[in-house]
């Protein structure tokens, strides 16, 4: 659960993978500006003959991804209030776990926090974002946290909808009570490595968690205690995580929950 993005040195595709991104561009050439990885996914940034830039994100060894393109594809065919929350998406790579979007300007919602250029303001266009991609999917959208959300000057985009991972527990979902879940459960387990390297970030995206968990609860007649339930259950995973850190963080994100809670009336 630990936002872990590292710049990486571009040393250009294996063949086969660059054959099938080729075909997914229609021959088009390209040139890669600049890429990035995380433990799930690598990323990179491609300047287009006849296109523009488009965002290449491609799943780790083991991880799943184009599963989500149908999703991305009633997306792209809804109406007009659902298509601008998300950068359209441009097709899969054929026979890979690999997606092709639109390549946004901007930040991560994480980012501008740290940065001083967003603050508690952005929760209510958040919400509000969210409830249309509820009143259109009827579902959470999974993955949800400070990394997967855009701010584009006075635009907040969502990224990587999806089926929210339960970490093996019951099925059925409540879309803003999951979102909300999983949106604090992810603040609480980045809790201690923010505050060790930024803690200005950590405050900041304490407060605006606070404010997030308070226009939602207040809004849409989710509980708080439904909220933390959730997000307690995905902080509990932390417990028997095999990193020794992730571990470790679980007990700063207990008490993170329960000052959240106590500070939201």
């Amino acid at each position: 659960m630990f936002s872990t993005y590292r710049p990486v040195a571009f040393e250009g595709f294996d063949e086969e993978f660059g054959g099938a991104l080729e075909r997914a561009l229609c021959g088009a050439r390209y040139s890669v500006e600049r890429a990035w990885e995380s433990a799930a996914s690598h990323c990179y940034v491609l300047d287009v003959e006849g296109k523009g830039k488009l965002f290449l994100k491609r799943a780790s060894p083991g991880k799943k991804l184009t599963d989500r393109a149908s999703i991305y594809e009633r997306i792209n065919e809804a109406g007009s209030e659902l298509r601008p929350l998300f950068p359209r998406f441009e097709g899969a790579v054929e026979g890979f776990e690999a997606m092709l979007f639109e390549y946004v300007e901007g930040v991560t919602l994480r980012e501008a926090l740290r940065a001083g250029t967003a603050g508690s303001n952005v929760a209510r266009p958040l919400l509000k974002a969210l409830k249309t991609y509820h009143r259109v999917e009827g579902a959470a959208i999974g993955d949800f946290h400070g990394g997967n959300v855009m701010v584009d000057g006075g635009r907040v985009l969502l990224l990587d909808p999806s089926a929210p991972d339960r970490h093996g527990m019951e099925p059925g979902e409540v879309p803003l009570t999951t979102d909300l879940g999983h949106w604090v459960a992810s603040g609480a387990a980045n809790f201690m490595s923010d505050a060790r390297r930024a803690p200005k970030l950590a405050w900041r995206l304490f407060g605006f968690n606070r404010a997030m968990l308070k226009l939602g609860i207040a809004g849409t007649g989710s509980s708080k205690a439904d909220v933390l339930a959730v997000a307690g259950r995905h902080l509990s995973v932390l417990r028997t995580d095999p990193f020794r850190m992730s571990r470790i963080s679980f007990f700063p994100g207990w008490v993170y929950l329960r000052v959240l809670g106590w500070s939201v009336r």
